[in-house]
């Protein structure tokens, strides 16, 4: 999405996506958005227009059509435990636990939940990891450990950049979900233009 269907943080072209959309569908093509982001930020980014994609979100751990998920490979529980213990209590640290409805906020100060809130929405301070209903996809981490903490056993670093890391399921990739789809209509990788331009489209 970001570089490719939007670029340098302008917003989508609103009259021309729903008309490539139109068109591909009159040849029965079906087209998948693949990115680092959250089902909730794409409502937001795509609008009306959503209800004609398939969403691979969280870079591949999950994927939405039409508001139901039909593809998922949350986070192992163990690997929530490991992070909730790492920084229960830490006053240095950010951490975001994100299902696909909820983002549960860590040792937030009011100013990163201010942050998350405007970026997906629909944002949980928790204090105990019962707090935490449904599944994991996606753990962003915020602050000086961002940059040396490895990934606890069963997930993988999807993003990394100065003050922040971000972890999925370790089986969990773009092209995997979008090899799924294409399994769902019995295309095989000839059949799929992928196009992108960043690290996690190199797959």
């Amino acid at each position: 999405v970001d570089g490719t269907l939007i670029y340098k943080g302008s917003h989508l072209n609103t009259a021309r996506f729903p008309v490539m959309l139109s068109k591909l569908s009159e040849r029965s093509v079906p087209f998948a958005v693949a990115t680092g982001r959250h089902y909730r930020e794409l409502k937001k980014l795509f609008g009306k227009s959503i209800r004609d994609l398939w969403c691979c979100c969280c870079d591949g751990a999950y994927v939405v059509s039409n508001d139901s998920p039909v593809y998922s490979l949350p986070l192992p529980t163990a690997c929530i435990r490991a992070f909730f213990e790492s920084f229960a209590g830490d006053g240095k640290n950010t951490v975001v636990f994100h299902s696909i409805d909820i983002s549960y906020i860590l040792g937030s100060s009011y100013l990163a939940k201010a942050k998350e809130t405007a970026r997906v929405g629909n944002v949980k301070q928790i204090f105990s990891l019962s707090e935490i209903s449904d599944d994991i996809f996606f753990v962003s981490l915020y602050g000086q450990c961002a940059d040396s903490f490895e990934a606890p056993q069963g997930a993988r670093v999807s993003y990394k950049a100065h003050g922040v890391c971000e972890f999925v399921n370790r089986n969990a990739s773009k092209y995997a979900a979008v090899k799924h789809l294409a399994g769902l209509y019995g295309l095989s990788d000839k059949d799929i233009l992928f196009f992108g331009d960043g690290e996690n489209d190199r797959e």
